[in-house]
């Protein structure tokens, strides 16, 4: 008998599953995965082990995928700020040079969510668009170009829904201005795309891909129960060098920082520890810092804006910094000569330096 012109390639049943899928024009990877019910991730494998045996080609498609923000997800619940606004304005005939606190008033009035932020947004977009205009603090309205406005606001909010839905939307435009709005966000995907090659299709057709149970790891259990007869072991390429591992490790300077606190410790002195948010009274005050002083701005001081101010309940310290810094107090010294400010002392900051951590530690 004379061989086949060529020869069987054998698969396991998943990479079989695959091929059938991709012959039957699905060639979206994480199609291919929701149809066989597992991870993008767990095909990985088989699809690139078909793409060495030139049974696929993969092609990688960059994708744009929008998803709404908190923002975003309000305003498709309740509607754009400016559409809200405009439909308060039509409906209580407010616009004939009313005031902005009249729309929240009004607003409240009616039920309406309508912030004093989202006024400042709406009046923002009416007066852009020609829908109102702002004449000496009094807004008016110009009626004429409101239905253009609404079906605009309505076809932003159908955007919206769509991306809430998952579904793909082709306007770069609206896009762009969804994203200064920070109504959503944009993340590139990658999609890769499979197609059955042209030596695979010939295969097929003479029905010379064959599915086999193939063993990858051979273990006690297989030999104990005999699994491996009928079964076909995995090749492998042992002439193929390893891919290089380059694995992470600490800096060198934080492992000499690390050692010199291990011998310090062992010496019987005791590490300090303190927060990262801290007052100003401890990072400057405490270390007598004048509040008006050039040295503090060289520290690059970042601010907290919520919370602004912390809590300190030890008055009587209180006094004694401000007492140091004002007058000298008892030190001995003539202190600074200002008024020192109890509310400024209480900013908090990203903690500076560490000298505030001694303060603390010996208070």
């Amino acid at each position: 008998m004379s061989k086949p012109p060529y020869p069987t390639l054998k698969v396991s049943a998943k990479q079989m599953r695959i091929i059938r899928l991709v012959g039957k024009g699905i060639n979206d990877l994480d199609k291919i995965a929701s149809e066989i019910g597992l991870n993008r991730e767990d095909l990985m494998r088989d699809v690139e082990e078909l793409r060495e045996k030139g049974i696929l080609t993969i092609r990688k498609e960059k994708e744009q995928r929008a998803s709404l923000t908190s923002e975003g997800e309000r305003y498709l619940k309740v509607g754009l700020p400016e559409r809200r606004a405009l439909h308060l304005l039509l409906v209580t005939e407010l616009g004939g040079g009313i005031e902005a606190e009249d729309i929240i008033k009004e607003a409240n009035k009616r039920g309406v969510e309508l912030s004093s932020k989202e006024v400042s947004i709406a009046l923002q977009y009416l007066t852009k668009n020609g829908v109102i205009r702002i004449s000496d603090g009094k807004i008016f309205l110009v009626k004429e170009k409101a239905s253009s406005f609404v079906r605009d606001c309505e076809r932003i909010e159908g955007l919206l829904k769509r991306i809430s839905e998952g579904k793909k939307v082709d306007d770069p435009k609206t896009l762009s201005l969804l994203r200064r709005r920070r109504l959503i966000d944009v993340r590139t995907i990658t999609r890769l795309r499979l197609e059955l090659t042209s030596e695979a299709r010939n295969l097929l057709s003479k029905d010379l891909i064959q599915e086999v149970k193939i063993i990858t790891v051979l273990t006690p259990k297989v030999l104990e129960e005999r699994s491996w007869i009928g079964a076909e072991f995995k090749e492998y390429e042992i002439d193929i060098a390893p891919p290089k591992i380059f694995p992470g490790r600490k800096h060198p300077y934080l492992e000499l920082l690390d050692e010199i606190r291990e011998i310090l410790v062992s010496m019987g002195f005791e590490e300090m520890k303190g927060p990262k948010v801290e007052l100003e009274l401890w990072n400057f005050d405490a270390l007598f810092q004048a509040q008006d002083h050039p040295a503090r701005e060289i520290h690059d001081t970042y601010f907290l804006k919520r919370p602004r101010y912390g809590d300190f309940r030890d008055e009587e310290l209180m006094k004694r910094i401000a007492a140091t810094h004002e007058d000298g107090w008892k030190t001995g010294s003539k202190g600074w000569g200002y008024r020192w400010d109890p509310k400024k002392a209480l900013r908090l900051i990203l903690r500076t330096q560490t000298t505030a951590v001694s303060a603390r530690t010996l208070y």
